[in-house]
């Protein structure tokens, strides 16, 4: 396991995700792909499930989907002060929670500037 690797899962962790979920190896994974790419923001959400649904052999949806549960569950469990830190003010915690892109664009973030 590269380091980035660990380090996505460990701050997954922090945010709540559990690791029981299928969504958290999609998430973990999509995170280090998108570390490691220039111009990340440039990518649609769209090429980067079909990367990781050739890589994990199923299907964008069901990649799209158990991200989201990950993210859903994730925060109705996670308090206020965590999001705080890792995301200062980008998200809004009394919202619903953020979408896929949202919340992977924020945690590219919380690596290239904590890096």
């Amino acid at each position: 396991m590269k380091q980035s690797e660990k380090e996505v899962g460990l701050l997954l962790h922090r945010l709540g995700v559990s690791s029981e979920y299928y969504g958290f190896d999609f998430l973990s994974k999509a995170v280090v792909i998108l570390l490691d790419e220039k111009n990340y923001r440039c990518k649609s959400m769209k090429n980067l499930y079909e990367k990781l649904a050739d890589e994990f052999s199923c299907s964008p949806k069901c990649i799209e989907r158990n991200i989201r549960t990950c993210i859903d569950r994730s925060w109705n469990r996670v308090s206020y002060d965590t999001v705080n830190q890792i995301f200062g003010s980008t998200l809004d915690y009394d919202v619903d929670c953020p979408s896929n892109r949202s919340f992977i664009l924020n945690l590219l973030d919380f690596f290239k500037f904590n890096k």
